[in-house]
Protein backbone atom coordinates (compact mmCIF):
# COMPACT_ATOMS: atom_id res chain seq x y z
CA UNK A 1 0.00 0.00 0.00
CA UNK A 2 2.79 2.40 0.72
CA UNK A 3 4.54 2.06 -2.46
CA UNK A 4 1.39 3.26 -4.45
CA UNK A 5 1.09 6.07 -2.29
CA UNK A 6 4.52 6.85 -2.44
CA UNK A 7 3.75 6.72 -6.33
CA UNK A 8 1.51 8.65 -6.09
CA UNK A 9 2.96 11.34 -3.90
CA UNK A 10 6.08 11.79 -6.73
CA UNK A 11 3.36 11.97 -9.56
CA UNK A 12 1.65 14.62 -7.32
CA UNK A 13 5.13 16.28 -7.14
CA UNK A 14 6.17 16.38 -10.97
CA UNK A 15 2.76 17.56 -11.49
CA UNK A 16 3.12 20.84 -8.81
CA UNK A 17 7.02 21.62 -10.98
CA UNK A 18 5.14 21.40 -14.20
CA UNK A 19 2.08 23.73 -12.83
CA UNK A 20 5.48 25.84 -11.36
CA UNK A 21 7.19 26.52 -14.62
CA UNK A 22 3.59 27.31 -16.38
CA UNK A 23 3.13 29.77 -13.35
CA UNK A 24 6.43 31.27 -14.61
CA UNK A 25 5.40 31.48 -18.34
CA UNK A 26 2.82 33.98 -17.24
CA UNK A 27 0.10 31.38 -17.82
CA UNK A 28 -2.47 31.50 -14.69
CA UNK A 29 -2.52 28.35 -12.59
CA UNK A 30 -5.40 26.45 -12.70
CA UNK A 31 -5.94 23.78 -9.89
CA UNK A 32 -9.22 22.78 -10.79
CA UNK A 33 -8.35 19.86 -13.03
CA UNK A 34 -5.39 19.23 -11.02
CA UNK A 35 -7.96 18.45 -8.43
CA UNK A 36 -10.19 16.23 -10.56
CA UNK A 37 -7.33 13.79 -12.07
CA UNK A 38 -7.78 10.41 -11.27
CA UNK A 39 -6.30 8.38 -9.11
CA UNK A 40 -6.54 4.60 -7.72
CA UNK A 41 -6.08 3.13 -4.63
CA UNK A 42 -7.06 -0.10 -3.24
CA UNK A 43 -9.00 -0.76 -6.73
CA UNK A 44 -11.16 2.44 -6.14
CA UNK A 45 -10.99 5.34 -8.31
CA UNK A 46 -10.65 8.75 -6.98
CA UNK A 47 -10.38 12.61 -7.42
CA UNK A 48 -6.67 13.20 -6.73
CA UNK A 49 -8.13 15.67 -4.24
CA UNK A 50 -9.72 13.52 -2.22
CA UNK A 51 -6.83 10.70 -2.18
CA UNK A 52 -4.84 13.80 -0.95
CA UNK A 53 -7.10 14.33 1.97
CA UNK A 54 -7.08 10.89 2.88
CA UNK A 55 -3.47 10.31 2.92
CA UNK A 56 -3.46 13.73 5.09
CA UNK A 57 -5.96 12.01 8.08
CA UNK A 58 -3.70 9.37 7.96
CA UNK A 59 -0.76 10.81 8.31
CA UNK A 60 -1.79 13.80 10.67
CA UNK A 61 -4.21 11.67 12.25
CA UNK A 62 -6.44 15.13 11.50
CA UNK A 63 -8.65 15.96 9.29
CA UNK A 64 -7.42 20.04 8.77
CA UNK A 65 -4.07 20.14 10.38
CA UNK A 66 -2.21 22.98 10.93
CA UNK A 67 0.76 23.78 9.63
CA UNK A 68 3.72 25.76 11.74
CA UNK A 69 6.22 27.14 10.19
CA UNK A 70 9.72 28.61 11.76
CA UNK A 71 9.93 32.16 11.06
CA UNK A 72 6.38 32.44 9.02
CA UNK A 73 5.07 36.09 9.32
CA UNK A 74 1.82 34.45 10.73
CA UNK A 75 3.53 31.78 12.56
CA UNK A 76 0.18 29.13 11.80
CA UNK A 77 -1.08 28.65 8.90
CA UNK A 78 -3.77 25.71 7.25
CA UNK A 79 -2.12 23.77 4.92
CA UNK A 80 -4.34 24.80 2.12
CA UNK A 81 -3.79 27.95 2.22
CA UNK A 82 0.08 27.40 1.26
CA UNK A 83 -0.67 25.99 -1.66
CA UNK A 84 -2.40 28.66 -2.81
CA UNK A 85 -0.48 31.44 -1.61
CA UNK A 86 2.61 29.83 -3.69
CA UNK A 87 4.22 29.19 -0.36
CA UNK A 88 4.45 25.40 -0.61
Amino acid sequence: MWCRSIGSIMLSLMGLAALAVGQERGEPLDLGTWKRMPTFQDGRMMPVNTFARRLVQTVCHRVNPRLSLAGAAHGVSQSPGLIQAGKL
